[in-house]
């Protein structure tokens, strides 16, 4: 379930990078700072887009989320 949410979350909103797009989602529940986190310990880049992760890096960002909700 978490991952179908980080993927919409992901391209909920036009041209917006992966860490705008998951803090528009979840940034009620986990900070900007964390997310950064999470994008780093993934070797993302801050100002990636969403169309650029396949689901195997959307796997890892929602298990790596999940121990932050």
């Amino acid at each position: 379930m978490l991952f179908f949410l980080v993927v919409r979350a992901s391209f909920a909103q036009r041209r917006k990078t992966l860490l705008n797009g998951l803090y528009a989602f979840f940034g009620s529940r986990v900070d900007k700072a964390t997310l950064r986190q999470i994008l780093q310990a993934l070797s993302l880049p801050e100002d990636i887009r969403g169309e650029r992760l396949g689901i195997p890096e959307f796997a890892a960002l929602s298990a790596l989320l999940a121990r932050h909700l």
